[in-house]
């Protein structure tokens, strides 16, 4: 029986230790006890970790973009001792088309695979602006001016998305038990 409990909601993983710790204390003697939260704390900031980076490599392979495009924007709530919860979330974000794996200009557009499948988006180019940044962009009518920033898929969507969720909930359940018991053997062996 898990010792801990996961709720999945749209805006993230939420990892929380069950109220009832009797049966994880019935072991240890009543001066151990106080090793309970602190390693359980500093299990679920483990395995709240290890579900950022299985999300980010779900949403990489879903949406087609580089990891390191979107992953400051997925953000880990960390435990404490006091409130034995840790939260995975993401916030919204967009990225540019450029940030999208095999993006490259085209005569008839921009073509990309943002959203998981190839499509060249017409009319759309890519510029470099004055900071020497390049990012995909489409005109607004048929003036040079004004331009528009091109936008891929809305990386909390592809968060709440049913394979990222499976991602994150597996990562948490193979390792929480290991992280806990690890925790609990070194805080023992201080004592």
């Amino acid at each position: 029986q898990p010792i801990y409990q996961v709720e999945i909601e749209m805006s993230g993983i939420k990892i929380n230790v069950e109220a009832d710790i009797k049966a994880m204390s019935k072991h240890l003697r009543w001066s151990q006890r106080e090793v309970i939260p602190k390693a359980s704390s500093r299990a679920l900031n483990d395995v709240a970790a290890k579900a950022k980076t299985a999300s980010a490599k779900s949403i990489a392979k879903g949406a087609g973009i580089k990891q390191k495009a979107f992953k400051k924007s997925i953000v880990v709530v960390k435990s404490t001792w006091s409130k034995l919860t840790a939260m995975v979330i993401s916030d919204r974000w967009r990225a540019n088309l450029i940030e999208y794996t095999s993006t490259r200009q085209t005569k008839r557009g921009v073509a990309s695979t943002a959203w998981g499948k190839r499509k060249t988006y017409k009319g759309t180019f890519i510029a470099t602006m004055k900071n020497g940044k390049r990012l995909v962009m489409a005109r607004k009518g048929s003036p040079r001016l004004p331009i528009k920033s091109i936008w891929g898929a809305s990386i909390p969507k592809v968060f709440a998305e049913q394979a990222t969720k499976q991602a994150m909930d597996q990562a948490v359940r193979s390792n929480f038990k290991k992280r806990f018991k690890h925790h609990i053997a070194f805080y023992l062996s201080k004592k």
